[in-house]
């Protein structure tokens, strides 16, 4: 279980804005030893917390249903990218990816889920 994992459950939330790596716990979590902790590992936090993100999108665009989801999701990417939640390479690698989808879509082809099997 990594780090962001463990704080997780014990109710702390974090999150990447840019290079900053943004806290929410209750101050009885937030020990100074966490902090330490936190500061010693922020770069790996922070590509973990980028990683998840750009995953969750990335299934979103290739599962995505109809061109008025694509445009929702374009919108969605450009936003994290103007705040900094997506690097450029990001947004360039999802941007491709929605006119791949959006290709799939014209085509009659139709992306889903394994997971949406019941």
């Amino acid at each position: 279980m990594t780090l962001v994992e463990e704080l997780r459950e014990q109710g702390i939330t974090l999150e990447a804005e840019g290079d900053r790596l943004k806290i929410r716990a209750p101050v009885d979590k937030l020990t100074p030893e966490l902090r330490i902790q936190l500061a010693e590992k922020k770069g790996a936090i922070l590509v973990q917390l980028r990683g998840e993100r750009v995953r969750t999108l990335e299934e979103r665009v290739r599962f995505a249903q109809s061109e008025e989801e694509l445009d929702h999701l374009v919108e969605e990417i450009q936003g994290r990218y103007e705040v900094g939640h997506l690097c450029l390479e990001e947004s360039e690698r999802l941007t491709c990816l929605v006119i791949s989808t959006a290709r799939q879509l014209a085509q009659g082809l139709v992306n889903v889920s394994v997971g949406s099997y019941g």
